[in-house]
């Protein structure tokens, strides 16, 4: 409700705006889970003496008369949807933005083309960051299975005979060659 006491630019808070909300968690005829609000705002404030109108077409920036102030609708729908995403973590992509929509109902081709090329821009580069991340992810296991290779290696190594112990294992391996073999009592694979 800040954001919309401050769109009608006279200096309200969001304490100066009389309102009432519901919540709703289904809609009549729906067979799904539907939450949603409804919010009555008073068309005066809370001391009853200035009006409020968010449907004014006078937004204070051209002569209009006795008029003080109107309601600034776009910065409200941006205010609004900036404080959504950053209390949400909602990461909007730029085709949803209220900007993009905004320049591509009511914007000149020039305006139009340039939202495109913004756009386009935007996912371009968090297509990159998603790659890099992706690729980071990756390599993290890699890395640490080749840590565990290396440690591997290192251990092997420290089991591998020293020169001086090769003469003795060749003895020893030609003793076990020496001796007779056992003949198979027939059971196994070589009967």
């Amino acid at each position: 409700m800040q954001h919309y006491a401050e769109g009608f630019g006279k200096g309200l808070n969001k304490e100066d705006i009389e309102y009432y909300g519901k919540i709703h968690f289904e809609r009549k005829g729906a067979d799904r889970y539907d939450m949603h609000a409804h919010i009555i705002v008073s068309r005066k404030d809370r001391s009853n003496t200035r009006k409020l109108s968010p449907k004014t077409n006078h937004t204070g920036k051209k002569n209009c008369g006795n008029v003080k102030g109107g309601f600034d609708r776009t910065d409200f729908f941006r205010k609004c949807e900036s404080s959504f995403d950053k209390r949400t973590g909602y990461d909007r992509a730029p085709e949803q933005t209220f900007d993009y929509l905004n320049t591509m109902k009511n914007g000149s081709p020039k305006e139009i083309f340039q939202k495109k090329e913004w756009a386009e821009r935007v996912n371009h580069e968090r297509l990159e960051k998603m790659k890099a991340e992706w690729s980071r992810e990756l390599q993290e296991p890699h890395q640490e299975q080749g840590r565990k290779e290396s440690q591997q290696q290192e251990n092997s190594i420290s089991q591998v005979p020293e020169i001086n112990q090769a003469p003795q294992r060749k003895k020893q391996q030609e003793e076990e060659l020496d001796q007779p073999r056992r003949r198979s009592r027939g059971f196994g694979m070589g009967m």
